[in-house]
């Protein structure tokens, strides 16, 4: 019976393994096939630029003001400048068939945080941190708004192949349960009247648009990319998108992108390759 019993753990550490070392690519298939199944079959992974990441020299971690002096990570590139203005991403209607995944994604932001406390005898979860205002009149947050001492935002890019945005990535050292906010620009070259703005995450995240409460997780809101669909009347020009994200576990993540009336991308202007 000992012999049993032995044979059922062996087994079972052994398939907890295989899980845990395969677990970011089976995300990746899925979440390709969720953008796949909303976009059409022709939506490709850039496998060159993973490629010319592995053969470029190895960056010299930035490192992020007001964070104690912790290093950016891999999926997330900090710039070494001071953010006296959160990042414009310029957004066109791009019809063609083939499009790279990241490519449809907002990928820079100015990034504040981590905020790792509630108020005394509060205890922290994801959800309450989402309903919790770290700073005052946060739906209106800018980077000229007064902070805490210790504390500054940080612009970075999103160098994820699947379009997910990880704040938690550029702090490393912070573990267990934390929140961030995501500052944009997004300016639109024309009027896009009954778009959709198409959002997702692993636990929980709270959007505004110009201010305005667009859009938070509940409960049934599945953690995953495209999780939801807000219909927006855009206009022409710029808009401040805001995101907040708090969680539990080891990382916080999500995805923001648009589309027309018709589901045809919205994405950004791609940047000429040095």
């Amino acid at each position: 019976m000992k012999k049993i019993y032995l044979s059922f753990l062996i087994v079972f550490v052994v398939l907890a393994a295989i899980f845990t070392v395969s677990r970011n690519l089976t995300s990746g298939i899925i979440n390709t096939a969720l953008i796949a199944a909303g976009e059409g079959s022709n939506i490709q992974i850039d496998k060159s630029a993973l490629e010319a990441e592995k053969k470029k020299k190895k960056r010299t971690p930035a490192k992020i003001a007001g964070a104690s002096g912790m290093a950016s990570a891999a999926l997330m590139l900090a710039s070494k400048e001071k953010t006296l203005a959160p990042p414009v991403t310029k957004l066109v209607k791009n019809a063609e068939k083939q499009k790279f995944k990241k490519n449809l994604f907002v990928l820079d932001w100015a990034i504040l945080g981590p905020f790792t406390k509630l108020d005394e005898g509060v205890v922290f979860t994801s959800a309450k941190a989402l309903q919790y205002e770290f700073l005052k009149n946060e739906a209106n947050l800018t980077v000229a708004t007064p902070l805490p001492e210790g504390l500054a935002w940080q612009t970075a890019t999103s160098l994820s192949l699947d379009g997910k945005v990880t704040p938690s990535d550029l702090f490393k050292k912070v573990k267990g349960k934390a929140a961030f906010y995501a500052l944009a620009e997004v300016e639109f070259d024309q009027d896009y009247p009954d778009a959709t703005l198409w959002i997702g995450g692993r636990e929980d995240v709270k959007v505004w648009m110009d201010g305005k409460e667009i859009f938070a997780f509940n409960p049934k809101t599945p953690r995953r990319v495209d999780a939801a669909q807000i219909k927006m009347n855009l206009t022409k020009g710029r808009h401040v998108l805001l995101v907040k994200c708090s969680y539990n576990s080891w990382q916080s993540y999500f995805y923001i992108r648009f589309t027309d009336s018709g589901k045809v991308p919205v994405i950004p202007v791609q940047k000429k390759a040095k």
